[in-house]
């Protein structure tokens, strides 16, 4: 039997006390989920002005289910249904910083950002009702959240975390000090954490790309070396690329996305600054392959390149069209002049060998590139564009998800690639504040209704047993909504 665990990618196979626990969310039987009746005459509200919001489009083959939307810097997470109504919220003390998962018993989890920053300060799980039944705080000094985390089958929960690495580390591990703005660099990593009572937590695994780090730059090191003759190895000197340059951001690699295959043992990593994807062997430690850019292991050109700065890079699940394939948001943050912006959404087939494994370099020194198999850069008339944030999420129905971060922007489109549902995040949260730190060096704060990956929950989920799902009312910023028996959320 398998189950859920978290978002759309996580197929895990359960037994034992696990399935007892899946057992006990699954009685009484589901109903489908509840029609808004008045949903058909409610207008699109108003964002700004010339700019609508809400249900824009909703045609019959649309999936059924409920949307999460947890947006940065909202004090608030919501459960939407196909009509716009908001069917279930959490109201939070402290904004989420990036991600949100509810989890088959209804809790929730999320990143949480209790300071102002592109980051996150903690981890917190909530009950249904919105009670905090167990939070993970960082010292914020010397480590952060930073922008996802997976829940994993056992309970521990694998998190991408800031390390702030000191300009004598650096140096020492030879990475060029002239690269690194105001001599302080942060670097992802990834924490195994055991949560321990209500506030706490024992980190039981680590990895660090700095355990596996080549550089040319200072011979007298133990880890110099050419790192085209080590595509293994990671690029310690390698710049982050934004907005079409290399730029010296303390931000070094920005993880944004992290997902585990238990059957694999292996960790699945998106990389937005380096537009890779790493995937990472649980078992080893060792990076066992990379793909979507290969010049940042110093092999190949241009011409080798299918990444730009992709988010939520996610194996689809057993069962559903395209599963064991990757789906991930090709962002293109960078926009040549003259041209329009475009991203899209790329379904890439892994390149196994015979036996399973993911393919050695080639005679020329490249991995074997992932196949695209499928591209969708939306309607000849309108494309989507979101250069940073963003998801990507295969469907029962063979449809895919698509969440445009920045545009806070969702789209359905079924197998024929015909747009069947969509809608605009209409709650505004104001302008994020960033702390112009500088040696945390933020980026600009997104738009004020963007919002950084959606899920797509279907009515039977485990977590929606015995839980009130009638429509509530309708998001919005310009005051009760027609058709709405309550006020807008606050």
């Amino acid at each position: 039997m398998t189950m859920v665990i978290k978002r759309h990618f996580k197929t895990i196979s359960v037994v034992g006390a696990a399935f007892q626990v899946v057992a006990a969310f699954a009685q009484p039987a589901i109903p489908a989920a509840p029609r808004s009746q008045a949903a058909t005459v409610i207008p699109p509200m108003l964002l700004e002005e010339g700019v609508s919001a809400g249900v824009i489009l909703q045609e019959q083959g649309v999936s059924a289910g409920y949307v999460l939307i947890s947006a940065a810097g909202m004090k608030a997470t919501y459960l939407i249904n196909n009509d716009g109504f908001v069917v279930h919220h959490w109201k939070h003390e402290v904004a989420t910083s990036k991600s949100a998962y509810l989890l088959p018993d209804g809790n929730l989890l999320r990143t949480v950002r209790k300071e102002a920053g592109d980051v996150g300060d903690a981890i917190q799980k909530l009950s249904w009702n919105g009670e905090v039944l167990w939070e993970y705080v960082t010292d914020q000094e010397t480590q952060r959240i930073h922008h996802d985390i997976d829940p994993l089958p056992d309970g521990n929960i694998l998190a991408v975390v800031w390390e702030r690495v000191p300009k004598s580390e650096y140096v020492a591990a030879g990475r060029n000090p002239d690269t690194v703005p105001n001599g302080i660099l942060w670097l992802d990593t990834v924490h195994e954490i055991k949560p321990t009572g209500k506030r706490g937590g024992e980190v039981v695994w680590r990895w660090s790309p700095w355990d596996h780090a080549v550089q040319n730059f200072d011979k007298t090191k133990a880890n110099y070396g050419d790192p085209a003759a080590h595509p293994y190895r990671i690029d310690l000197n390698q710049l982050r690329e934004e907005s079409g340059r290399f730029n010296r951001l303390a931000d070094w690699l920005h993880i944004n996305s992290i997902q585990y295959n238990p059957e694999r043992e292996e960790i699945m990593l998106s990389l937005q600054a380096m537009s890779e994807v790493w995937i990472v062997s649980k078992k080893t430690g060792k990076l066992v392959y990379r793909f979507g850019n290969p010049q940042r292991y110093g092999k190949g050109s241009d011409a080798d390149r299918t990444l730009y700065n992709p988010h939520d890079a996610n194996t689809i699940a057993a069962g559903l069209k395209g599963e064991g394939n990757i789906i991930l948001f090709n962002n293109v943050s960078h926009v040549e002049p003259g041209k329009a912006p475009s991203s899209s959404v790329l379904e890439v087939k892994p390149p196994y060998t015979e036996s399973g494994e993911w393919p050695a370099p080639d005679e020329n020194g490249l991995f074997p590139s992932c196949e695209v198999v499928w591209e969708y850069t939306g309607l000849p008339d309108a494309g989507f564009y979101s250069p940073i944030f963003s998801s990507a999420q295969r469907l029962k129905s063979g449809g895919t998800l698509i969440g445009a971060g920045a545009p806070g922007k969702m789209i359905e489109v079924d197998v024929q690639e015909k747009r069947v549902w969509e809608y605009v995040h209409p709650r505004v949260t104001g302008k994020i504040k960033l702390k112009k730190l500088e040696k945390w060096n933020a980026l600009p704060p997104p738009p004020a209704n963007a919002f950084f990956r959606v899920y797509r929950y279907q009515p039977e989920y485990a977590a929606f047993s015995g839980k009130d799902l009638t429509p509530k009312f309708i998001m919005g910023n310009n005051g009760p909504v027609a058709g709405s028996t309550r006020s807008p959320a606050k």
